[in-house]
């Protein structure tokens, strides 16, 4: 943990001592909260040729994931050559601390250095499938040569990724001055090329940010992880036009009310500009609605 925040309330005192008390918190930094446009959520997606022997394509949901969450990691493998052969994919999730601060005087003075960096990358998840005994799905491509048709291997895969649900083990993404967590999924699939006898190494590695919702933290603090889809049907979004409500209006309001029904049905037979006695200003009411639709501004005062 680089850093901490506390928030303190102090009670002055005269004749006695103050009273002071603390209490720690946390404070997240919400995907909604950054300043980017409001868009739907996109994939992640790395499609690319490894030389003349194989086309992949390695996808994410979302390039933000909630804290403690899990998804799933989409892989699609396409051997150029029938000779090839999945082994294992291997799933890793790394995180990547960067910490700078200025140097003291002393440090300085003795080393002629002005910032002091530190680096550090650890492992937040990390799994290996193998599927040497998978029979992969086979579909026929028309050869050129004209010697019929070669069944060519494809593996479609769906790869499960669960991050750590305690803030021990993982930090949500932040990028300040002097502190920087950064995320990326890292996917290494083993090939084996049964004509050469050789091992071939596809890798890849997908950046994303992890980020801190309401939705995971339990009334005791806890983090209680879900899996990714739910959290679509989360965000509240505004009522249907057809089923907004009005505010309630206090009890206490009753008399009041009356005192401007009374005061607009004057006002009503009247002008809201006289030359006797000047200009007149509409002043908002904030809450209170004499009709179902609004205009804002409710009576005019002099």
């Amino acid at each position: 943990m680089y850093h901490t925040y506390h928030v303190q309330a102090i009670i002055e005192r005269r004749f006695k001592a103050n009273s002071v008390v603390s209490r720690p918190i946390r404070i997240y930094r919400h995907r909604h909260l950054l300043n980017e446009p409001q868009i739907a959520s996109i994939p992640a997606t790395i499609e690319r040729q490894s030389g003349q022997e194989m086309q992949y394509c390695i996808s994410i949901p979302e390039s933000k994931i909630p804290f403690g969450s899990k998804f799933h990691a989409k892989c699609y493998f396409s051997p150029l050559s029938k000779n090839l052969s999945l082994k294992t994919v291997s799933v890793s999730v790394l995180e990547n601390d960067s910490l700078q601060i200025d140097a003291t005087a002393a440090e300085s003075a003795m080393h002629g250095i002005l910032k002091l960096n530190s680096n550090r990358t650890s492992t937040l998840f990390e799994a290996e499938h193998d599927f040497s005994n998978q029979i992969p799905d086979t579909s026929l491509i028309a050869n050129d040569g004209g010697d019929g048709d070669i069944p060519s291997a494809e593996w479609p895969l769906s790869l499960p990724v669960q991050l750590p649900e305690s803030f021990d083990f993982a930090s949500q993404s932040i990028s300040t001055s002097i502190i920087r967590i950064s995320h990326e999924l890292v996917i290494q699939a083993h090939f084996w090329n049964t004509e050469t006898d050789a091992p071939i190494l596809i890798q890849e590695r997908i950046p994303f940010s992890i980020y801190m919702t309401p939705a995971v933290i339990g009334d005791d603090g806890t983090i209680h992880g879900q899996d990714l889809e739910s959290f679509q049907s989360y965000e509240n979004a505004p009522p249907a036009y057809g089923r907004h409500k009005c505010d309630a209006i206090p009890v206490e309001w009753a008399s009041y009310l009356n005192q401007l029904s009374a005061e607009r049905a004057r006002m009503s037979s009247e002008q809201c500009f006289q030359p006797a006695i000047g200009s007149v200003s509409c002043v908002p009411i904030a809450g209170v609605s004499l009709e179902t639709e609004p205009p804002a501004y409710q009576f005019c005062a002099t």
